[in-house]
């Protein structure tokens, strides 16, 4: 597959890149990952609103519509009531002093009026992602919109609608030459020859090198294990972890496991193509049949004498595809849809908390 990058950085791994600049050069000797079901999902979603006539479930659907309405009143509140036709899934480049092409970026969408520019990014999953006045690819982003269209005042925007409201930040002529020069420090920074691996933070969570990484393989074991006696349990090595020791690993555990996933993950790659991994092998999967026709299964049971009252308790109803079919039925959307959704569910919920979790201060 040919690369649009062309083997140079991309404004979407700069916040890595700044954390550990010698993430890019161990990423060039690994091939790329396979698309994860999460990514596949937000990939359809990305394509279906730049335009391409992809075929999406009713959550996808309810994302790329969330998407749109908040797009369209980012819209308004950055150049008022104006019609305009965006630019969407463009590679921008970056460019030294000789014309070269030292980095590029692919914004979600970007408008530009009157002197200005907004540049949107869509981020589909669940989770809360950075400020978008804190983000790097934006920032990135923001300085290939203002040269290209030869502007000095660019806004940023994150739309998370899964997340919560879209996040935004301005740059104004100050602020896009102070950004010009942290991303040049960027990609100056990866390009040296001994580049400095860090595995700090969030720095190994996408890299692609983490399984060839000794950096990071030794930043994730050696606080707990350095010291450990052979044979001692995993809860006897956590028990005897002082304060200190333990809340170094803890800020570690996320790079522990994205390591350990990534070597998993390399181990199932050469196994499948017929390498050998010491003392391994593959297993077939498991197969998990999943009941797509309920309608049916309910016929053929009360065929077979079951009852309503028998069947239902079997039944989980998912939520969010109750909400798409009420939608449907009603023809409402919004608030009068979250209305009926909640005379519909009242009296027939149970809400249930999950444990505390743990967050660094």
């Amino acid at each position: 597959m040919s690369d649009e990058r062309e083997g140079l950085p991309s404004a979407s791994a700069f916040s890595r890149y700044a954390l550990c600049p010698g993430s890019w050069a161990l990423e060039q000797s690994v091939p790329e990952e396979r698309t994860s079901e999460d990514a596949a999902i937000g990939n359809r979603i990305h394509a279906a609103l730049a335009g391409e006539q992809i075929e999406l479930s009713d959550d996808e659907n309810r994302i790329a519509e969330l998407c749109n309405e908040h797009e369209a009143r980012l819209i308004i509140e950055t150049f008022g009531p104006v019609v305009m036709s965006p630019v969407r899934e463009e590679r921008l480049w970056g460019y030294d002093h000789r014309l070269r092409k030292t980095f590029s970026g692919k914004p979600d969408a970007v408008y530009v009026h009157d002197g200005r520019g907004l540049v949107i990014d869509y981020k589909t999953g669940r989770g809360a992602v950075e400020h978008a006045a804190g983000n790097l690819q934006l920032r990135a982003l923001a300085i290939l919109v203002a040269e290209k269209w030869e502007i000095s005042d660019v806004t940023v925007a994150i739309i998370q609608p899964m997340a919560g409201q879209p996040t935004t930040a301005r740059y104004g002529p100050q602020d896009l030459d102070k950004a010009f020069h942290e991303v040049k420090g960027i990609v100056e920074a990866i390009r040296l020859p001994n580049a400095a691996r860090r595995p700090i933070g969030d720095a190994c969570k996408w890299c692609r090198g983490k399984a060839l990484c000794p950096e990071a393989r030794d930043a994730s074991v050696a606080p707990v294990l350095e010291n450990a006696p052979a044979g001692i349990t995993p809860d006897a090595i956590a028990a005897t972890l002082t304060s200190e020791t333990l809340g170094l690993f803890l800020q570690r555990a996320a790079m522990a496991e994205a390591v350990i996933e990534a070597c998993r993950a390399e181990a199932r790659r050469r196994l499948s193509e017929g390498e050998a991994v010491n003392g391994w092998k593959l297993r077939e999967g498991v197969t998990r049949e999943t009941v797509t026709k309920p309608e049916t299964v309910f016929a053929r049971f009360c065929e077979a004498g079951g009852t309503s009252e028998q069947f239902l308790p079997v039944v989980t109803v998912a939520k969010a595809k109750l909400k798409d079919a009420l939608k449907i039925v009603t023809g409402t959307k919004g608030k009068d849809l979250e209305s009926k959704l909640s005379a519909l569910l009242e009296g027939c919920t149970e809400a249930k908390q999950t444990a505390p979790s743990l967050v660094h201060e």
